[in-house]
């Protein structure tokens, strides 16, 4: 005799600290490669400033891919990794442009140039931010692939 109450198995769920660590993850992870990567070229003009984070850019999509195929219940909550950095982003790039130029924000958030100080913003907001928006759109990406 079977009880039909065992038969059924509970699923994993999502909870905040898979969240959390995501969020982290899918921030400084980029972050570091980014730098590392940076570092390792060592030149300056267009390579030195786009191949780092276009290749962290690129690493979080495939991450969140990966995640997608591989672990849908870290994907559940992934899809969301996008949002707080973002707005931290839009709030930052708002309150600049309410107070500079639309030139000086978009070099100061986009190109910041070889001067040390002022690739601050780009390293530790643009970049990471676009990386969480990249991993959530890899996770949405892989998501709508495997649902046709």
């Amino acid at each position: 005799m079977r009880f039909a109450v065992f038969d059924n198995e509970l699923k994993p769920e999502p909870s905040f600290a898979w969240f959390v660590v995501q969020q982290f993850g899918a921030f400084f992870g980029p972050l570091i490669l980014s730098i590392s990567v940076g570092s390792a070229l060592n030149s300056s003009g267009v390579a030195g400033e786009i191949l780092p984070p276009a290749f962290a850019g690129l690493i979080s999509f495939a991450i969140g891919m990966t995640i997608q195929q591989n672990s849908p219940n870290w994907a559940a909550i992934g899809r969301w990794v996008w949002v707080l950095p973002a707005c931290l982003f839009l709030i930052a790039f708002g309150s600049d442009w309410a107070s500079y130029s639309w030139r000086f924000v978009t070099s100061e958030f986009f190109w910041p140039g070889p001067n040390g100080e002022d690739a601050w913003v780009e390293v530790f907001l643009t970049v990471p931010s676009a990386c969480c928006c990249l991993y959530s759109a890899g996770i949405f990406f892989a998501r709508s692939r495997t649902m046709q």
